[in-house]
């Protein structure tokens, strides 16, 4: 797994990252969320040791990644962020260099692995300048992937893809993160709300959330909005029956229309019971019928809004 202990990063007066603790255990996917110049590549960065932090601990595999580097990256694949590579070999090429620089005891089929599990078989023999963004990137990928590791750290896997391509990358992340360590950031928040059973989101470089979206949508405690579209109630004794609810219920809007009234709702999210519910049991004490019922709660898009707002690019 990986431990993130008390971990703070300056370049000279600048604070990139400061204090930050968490875990990310293995058989999950945990994504890494916030914008830019929050602090998440430098946290990545530490954790696959291209920088030692300032201050805390980071442990991968339960082996400090400052004290006993060699070890900690040879149980590790890090998929940088615009993951630089050479533009004349070809990745039949790149991928032999890191599996005999990682001292493979058999290269080759830990190549046919990768580049069957990326979708490369076609293009092993094209050099990789030649490539689109798109294959560039799934070469970078197999590249983390070519010794077997059990931590995977992942910036920006599915960036430069084409919907089919991010689907296929995306599943192959799902299935990966099943049995192993993995820590995936992305700026595609609904890719986190489908992969990530946890998040962890920073901003000024901190984490202000962690947990799934689910969760950390109801410590908020905003408000779900409800709309309902009613039979058996005029306007006047809809929006009448609806205030005498207030706090917890109150109507914003109301329309009457051929088929009955149309009311909007806010409803606080006080952790009791289900919005939904609520209206629904409301609205049957008081003799309505309801023929439509729709319901808009906090997606992962609104939570990140909520807690970044205002952030300063970093």
């Amino acid at each position: 797994m990986i431990d993130v202990a008390g971990f703070s990063k300056r370049y000279g007066d600048f604070e990139a990252v400061r204090d930050v603790s968490f875990v990310v255990e293995p058989g999950r996917v945990t994504g890494l969320l916030g914008p830019n110049g929050a602090g998440k590549t430098s946290v990545m960065r530490a954790i696959a040791g291209c920088h030692e932090p300032g201050s805390g601990s980071i442990r991968v595999g339960g082996i400090d990644v400052v004290e006993d580097p060699r070890r900690a990256k040879a149980i590790l694949g890090y998929l940088p962020e615009n993951a630089p590579l050479w533009p004349d070999p070809t990745p039949a090429e790149l991928l032999r260099f890191v599996a005999d620089a990682r001292g493979l005891a058999r290269p080759a089929a830990a190549i046919g692995r990768v580049a069957s599990d990326c979708g490369l078989e076609d293009v092993m023999r094209v050099p990789v300048g030649k490539l689109s963004k798109g294959f560039r990137q799934r070469v970078a990928l197999a590249l983390a992937l070519v010794h077997d590791p059990e931590v995977l750290v992942l910036d920006e896997p599915t960036s430069g893809l084409d919907p089919n391509q991010a689907i296929e990358i995306r599943s192959m992340i799902e299935e990966l993160g099943r049995s192993r360590t993995v820590l995936l950031s992305t700026h595609v928040l609904n890719e986190a709300e489908a992969l990530c059973a946890t998040v962890l989101i920073m901003a000024g470089g901190s984490i202000v959330a962690r947990g799934a979206a689910g969760e950390i949508a109801r410590g908020l405690k905003g408000e779900e909005r409800i709309e309902l579209l009613l039979k058996g109630a005029d306007v006047d004794r809809a929006r009448s029956l609806a205030a005498r609810l207030a706090p917890r219920i109150s109507c914003v809007g109301s329309v009457a229309s051929d088929d009955g009234v149309r009311l909007a709702f806010a409803v606080a999210d006080d952790g009791g019971s289900d919005a939904a519910e609520a209206a629904f049991d409301w609205a049957l004490a008081n003799g309505l019928k309801i023929l439509e019922l729709k319901r808009e709660r906090l997606s992962l898009e609104d939570i990140f809004v909520s807690l970044t707002r205002g952030e300063k690019e970093r």
